[in-house]
């Protein structure tokens, strides 16, 4: 499997960016709905099915998470 560099890029960044976000002392839920969707987007561009959907549920739950209050 050959993908483009700066997709995986992409793809890192909005993970460590999410994560940073999620253990902050004090995280925004709007902050963390926009990072997990940045995160979704990045695994969308690499064009794998099977990433794309593991992804995709991991965004679901932080989303949900986050809607219910774990994130201030």
């Amino acid at each position: 499997m050959d993908f483009d560099q700066q997709a995986k890029t992409d793809l890192l960044e909005a993970v460590e960016a999410l994560r940073v976000e999620a253990e902050g002392p004090a995280p925004d839920t709007g902050a963390v709905v926009k990072k997990a969707g940045r995160l979704k987007a990045a695994a969308a561009s690499i064009g794998i099915p099977a990433l794309s959907s593991a992804v995709g549920g991991a965004v679901e739950a932080f989303t949900s998470l986050a809607i219910g209050g774990a994130f201030g």
